[in-house]
């Protein structure tokens, strides 16, 4: 006789079939949509039309979908001001499909993530940040879009992690994933070349400086894409063989830190310049020419007086001298001191689980103790610690040459990625989520199932 536990999983689990039949009539639904928004609407129902166009592909071709959708979405992100039905972004529309169709995508299709590596400690993290989500909408109304807005942000990473290894298997899988990336993130480095070569397009001006944005609304929509560009470039590098290619190699990473300094970030800077340095103390074949390169490049952006680098840094200097610590890092730690006063003055409980904080925090660490309180935190960051430990321990001890160049560039990924949490909040960017949860998951998936090969070997 079932148990009344058993019946309720029966039960679950024919509701699911039942959807899984018919998800190819949802998609079906949505393409209709897509033609009526299409030829009703303007600019914006076009952005629309043609994300709903492609929807079928999500549920029948996840893997083609996944690639139309990284590789244009640099392009879509230059629709970040257009409006349709009513003041709906297209924006907005992506970053809320993607995970609600991950999570819909994994049960219709019944698949076992709970295996996946670390997925204890993230979910953990994650029914954390719910748990926090639904205390504050019940306490506090007026934020209720805005948790859910966060808790979808947040999602864009964590379900790609879990997702993204169930689309990219192989090696020839991992090389075309990389190629789709390097391809997505050449249209921004171009409108960025474009812009300093015409004088055209979106400048943002600090003091005396003209920082590139092309057709962004932010700096950054061009430096997080060269670091991504600059990842992947180096993933491939051994395709770059021979005294030509050579040149090209060197010649596109020149190009690509060029774009990044021409944003005037610090962050940007930085971070560019970190992954070149391990890069080239890792590599046996490039490492006095990346050795080089890196110098060359740290002496142009932070030293030279010209740079405009060079030039925020010393007002910097000239401000905090007349002004304080509080102006230190263009006003952040300042911002900080705020957020800190303000996290003191939280309740007991909204210190422990947080509360939506509806700040611009210029620091992703800050960010979460606000929104997910301390235990949020810790949790955030011992996802970061075990991930950074189980790569470089990886990278070091593997033998493949492939799959070491992997872990090496994956960690190289973690890096940047903290690296720019100090100073803005990459949580906020869905798609830039989706390449650094989706390589982690990729590189740490690749480890545990090389290791269970290992161990049947053994036996």
């Amino acid at each position: 006789m079932q148990s009344l536990v058993e019946k309720a999983n029966l039960k679950f689990f024919e509701l699911i079939d039942y959807i899984k039949l018919r998800h190819n009539l949802i998609a079906v639904a949505f393409a209709i949509l897509a033609f009526i928004i299409y030829t009703t609407m303007g600019i914006g129902g076009l952005g629309a039309g043609i994300f709903l166009a492609f929807f079928p592909l999500a549920y029948i071709y996840p893997k083609i979908f996944f690639i139309l959708l990284i590789a244009s979405k640099q392009v879509i992100n230059g629709m970040y001001d257009i409006r349709f039905l009513g003041n709906v972004n297209i924006l907005w529309v992506i970053g809320a499909f993607v995970p609600l169709f991950i999570i819909s995508y994994l049960l219709i299709n019944k698949i076992d993530i709970s295996k996946s590596p670390y997925f204890g400690i993230i979910f953990l993290f994650v029914i954390e940040v719910i748990a926090g989500a639904i205390v504050t909408i019940i306490t506090q109304t007026r934020y209720t879009l805005d948790e859910i807005y966060s808790l979808l942000r947040l999602l864009n990473g964590i379900t790609c992690y879990f997702f993204i290894p169930l689309l990219f298997k192989t090696e020839e899988d991992i090389k075309l994933y990389s190629k789709i990336w390097i391809l997505g993130a050449t249209f921004p480095l171009l409108i960025g070349v474009y812009q300093i070569f015409t004088g055209r397009l979106h400048f943002q001006t600090y003091g005396e400086l003209q920082r590139i944005a092309g057709i962004y609304h932010d700096v950054s929509a061009i430096y997080f894409p060269v670091i991504i560009f600059v990842l992947m470039i180096l993933f491939n590098e051994e395709r770059f063989k021979g005294y030509i290619s050579n040149w090209l190699f060197y010649l596109i990473l020149g190009c690509a830190s060029f774009l990044s300094y021409r944003t005037y970030s610090k962050m940007g800077a930085i971070t560019l310049a970190v992954v070149l340095f391990l890069f080239s103390a890792f590599n046996k074949n490039r490492r006095r020419l990346i050795s080089i390169f890196t110098a060359v490049i740290v002496i142009l952006i932070f030293f030279t007086k010209t740079s405009g680098v060079y030039k925020r840094i010393q007002r910097d200097i000239e401000v905090r001298k007349k002004f304080g610590d509080a102006v230190m890092f263009t006003g952040r730690v300042g911002l900080w001191q705020e957020l800190w006063a303000r996290y003191q003055n939280y309740t007991p409980t909204q210190k422990i689980i947080g509360i939506r904080s509806l700040a611009w925090e210029h620091n992703d660490f800050f960010r979460a103790l606000l929104d997910y309180g301390i235990l949020g935190l810790v949790l955030h960051l011992t996802i970061y610690v075990l991930l950074f430990k189980r790569l470089l321990l990886s990278f070091i001890f593997e033998k493949n040459k492939f799959y070491k160049n992997l872990y090496f560039i994956a960690f190289l990924s973690l890096v940047s990625f903290v690296l720019i949490s100090f100073g803005l909040t990459p949580t906020y960017y869905t798609d830039f989520q989706w390449f650094f949860w989706g390589l982690w998951g990729i590189a740490l998936t690749q480890i545990k199932m090389r290791e269970q090969r290992e161990k049947l070997i053994l036996k």
